[in-house]
Order: structure tokens, then sequence, then C-alpha cells
């Protein structure tokens, strides 16, 4: 734990923010195992076929995850002032609202597949829903403290300047991205799958759940390293929040919530498979 402290102390934002995010899901995994599922025995025959049901999803998920990791590199490079950091600011935040305008699109399909199969009414892990909502609310708590001050300065002046019209329109459609979300995660982690209801509507629904998996991924990419590498250069939002609340309140919302809110992404994953192995039996 020493040793964990030091290397959170030493490293910069991105690498804080990795290493608590990775350390809670270690947590929050150790002893826990979907309830009512046993794993099956992995051939290569049935390791193919999981492969192949997928092989759309994956195909695009990692398109997309690959896309996040080009935006984010130029967005991080760039100067504040220059043409192609006006650039970067427009793809950066295109991107990520796009992402989430998918991701809802996608859990709105993926529900209508997974709603056919039979409904428990127990989760199969209630830790991993815990956690899972717990952490829904540090996006909620980061993005309303992100967009506050947008707010008293449209109040005040009557304008938004250009990144914090983006950063607006970004916060809202993260929040309603983020609540589809949980909502479908809950619902399906009640459910179960067998064979019939498998060949029936296993195919579609394995490919969204598999691609917005990936998407998961890639929002984690563009928000958590991107704010972080940012952070530590001092982008316009940051300074705004941090005159706004002060150096040491905003640090602390935000070493608190970014880790936390990176945490939902990777969870998100981690019930994402739990859904591929025990809805659709992949």
């Amino acid at each position: 734990m020493t040793r964990l402290c030091f290397l959170y102390q030493k490293n910069s934002p991105p690498k804080q923010d990795t290493i608590l995010s990775v350390c809670l899901v270690f947590i929050f995994q150790i002893g826990t195992q979907s309830e009512g599922y046993k794993k099956p025995k992995y051939t290569l025959q049935l390791s193919l076929a999981r492969l192949k049901r997928l092989s759309a999803g994956n195909f695009l998920g990692v398109l997309v995850l690959a896309a996040a990791v080009a935006i984010t590199v130029i967005h991080s490079q760039s100067e504040n002032g220059s043409y192609k950091y006006d650039f970067a600011v427009d793809i950066f935040y295109s991107y990520q609202i796009g992402l989430n305008v998918v991701l809802i699109v996608v859990y709105i399909a993926a529900f209508t597949k997974t709603s056919k199969f039979p409904f428990k009414g127990v989760t199969r892990n209630l830790l991993h829903e815990i956690s899972l909502t717990a952490s829904v609310f540090a996006v909620f708590l980061l993005v309303g403290f992100r967009e506050f001050p947008a707010i008293v300065e449209f109040n005040q002046t009557g304008h938004l300047g250009k990144i914090a019209k983006f950063e607006t329109f970004s916060n809202v459609v993260t929040y309603a991205a983020a609540t589809v979300q949980l909502l479908f995660l809950t619902d399906a982690m009640r459910r179960r799958g067998d064979a019939e209801h498998c060949s029936k509507h296993g195919t579609l629904g394995a490919t969204l759940v598999s691609f917005s998996a990936f998407c998961n991924a890639a929002l984690w990419v563009l928000v958590n390293i991107s704010e972080g590498l940012e952070d530590t250069h001092g982008n316009d939002v940051s300074q705004v929040a941090s005159t706004f609340y002060g150096k040491l309140a905003w640090g602390i919302v935000f070493y608190v919530c970014l880790p936390t809110a990176g945490y939902f992404r990777i969870i998100s994953c981690v019930c994402l498979s739990d859904i591929l192995e025990c809805i659709y039996l992949i």
C-alpha cells in the first residue's frame, strides 16, 4: 500500500488515474463470481465460434478505439491558440459527443435483444451493480462541476465561448449516455441466457454488446487520459474551474472524481463481458 501511494504521488495525472482505476477493479473483483453461471471449458472449436460471433463488433470496436487514441494524442500535443489546436478541439469534442450518441443508440438496440431473454429479478453480481451505480455518480459529479461555471458565465454575459459550448453539449450527452448505460446494465445483469433464445436473438445482440465495450474503452481514453494530460499542461476548462472553485477544491474534485469516472468505464466493460457469458453464452 505504501508503494502504491508513492506511485500515485510520483506519477502524472493520467498515470494516477490509471493506477486508481485498475486498483478499484481488482478490489471489487476479488472474491466475486457471477451467481448461477458456470463457465464452459473452452475448446479450440468453441473459441473460434465465439470469435466469429463477435467479429463484427470487435472489428468496429477496434477502429473506434484506435481513432480515440489518435485523437487524444493530437489533442494533447497541440498548442493552445494555434490552428492545429482549434482543429484538435473540434475533432475531440465532436468525436466524444458522437461516441456518446452512438452508445445511446447501441444500448437501446441491445435492450430490444436482451429483453427477449428470461428475467430472473435477482442480479448475478450484487457487488458489481453497487460499484457500477456508485461510480456513475462520479461521472455526474465531474460533469456537473465542470458545467456549473459555464452556466454562471452564460447568466452573467449572455453568451458562451466555443469550448464552453462544446463542453456544455458534451456534458448533456454524457449525462444521457451514462444514464442509459446504467439502466441497460442493471436490467441485463438480471437476465439469463439459454440455447433457444441465443439461437433466435444472439448474434446481433452479442455484436452490439461487444461493440459497446470498445466504445467505453474509447471514452475512457478520450475523457480520462486526455483530461489528465490536459490538466498537466493547464487546459481552458480546468483553468476556468480552478479559478471558479479555487485550486484546492477543484483539485479534490478532479483527483477523486476522474479516477472513479474511469472506473465506471472499466467496470462497465467487466459487466458487458459478464453479459456476453451469461446471456449470450459466449
